[in-house]
């Protein structure tokens, strides 16, 4: 009792109870806190798998929707989507592009035309005089590339110098100046995203297999060995019963002394 007396949850109810209400009262507090703390840990040690368990589920379910994010972002980076405005004049310019273009090719395809008749007017006159016919075709053939070259250079030109052009490349750098802001939120969103990536694997890591096993073995309850551990929470349960019990048997009698006066 004098051992009892002396401890500290003791001493923090004693001045409001008396001496052996006090003791006994402070046995039962000072073994319960015994008694959860090695319960408390038990199933907080027990309970690690469970925990282990979900936290991979709900990495798993995680990782998918963020490496769909990223992908999304580099896709939106790569190829920027034209605005109502830019489309229109895009198809705008390729129209007018596309009409010059038209002219070019009914220009080339005359001279291919006429090119066809020269040669089948050299080869008409090579069997009578072959080194006649050889001369005239050195120069079809050298009018042909200059004539097709002129043709090319001049509707090349014609849309450099268009309005089509001009509209094209303000789309173009329009676009341009879009790609460069996407690029740069790209950047940061993806920077992000796989910076959640680095927290999952090393989620993954800490609940994985040898992580569970690594923080069992550092688990406080893991050092609680064998009949310890028993001992610890039945001696606890048996203090703070017994403790109970005083404290009744002591109030009973309390109880009765007063009625028999």
């Amino acid at each position: 009792m004098a051992g009892t007396v002396s401890n500290e949850p003791y001493q923090r109810v004693s001045s409001e109870n008396g001496a052996y209400e006090g003791a006994l009262i402070g046995t039962a507090i000072g073994a319960g806190g015994a008694g959860a703390g090695v319960f408390g840990a038990r199933m907080h040690y027990k309970g690690i798998d469970k925990r282990a368990e979900r936290h991979l589920k709900a990495i798993e379910s995680r990782e998918p929707v963020i490496q769909r994010k990223i992908n999304k972002v580099n896709a939106q980076a790569e190829n920027p989507r034209m605005s109502f405005m830019q489309k229109a004049k895009s198809t705008i310019a390729d129209a007018g592009i596309n009409q010059i273009n038209n002219l070019r090719n009914a220009q080339l395809n005359g001279l291919n035309a006429k090119n066809e008749q020269m040669r089948n007017v050299v080869d008409s006159v090579y069997g009578a005089n072959p080194a006649v016919a050889k001369e005239a075709d050195i120069s079809r053939r050298s009018h042909y590339a200059q004539s097709y070259a002129e043709i090319n250079s001049h509707y090349d030109n014609v849309i450099q110098g268009s309005n089509f052009s001009k509209l094209k490349k303000q789309v173009e750098e329009s676009l341009e100046n879009k790609r460069a802001r996407l690029e740069k939120n790209r950047d940061v969103k993806v920077n992000k995203l796989n910076k959640e990536l680095g927290h999952l694997s090393a989620g993954r890591q800490k609940w994985g297999e040898d992580g569970v096993k690594l923080m069992k073995q550092k688990h406080p309850y893991t050092h609680v060995k064998g009949i310890g551990r028993s001992a610890a929470v039945i001696g606890a349960g048996a203090l703070i019963g017994g403790g109970a019990g005083m404290i009744l048997g002591g109030l009973t009698d309390e109880v009765n002394k007063h009625v028999e006066q």
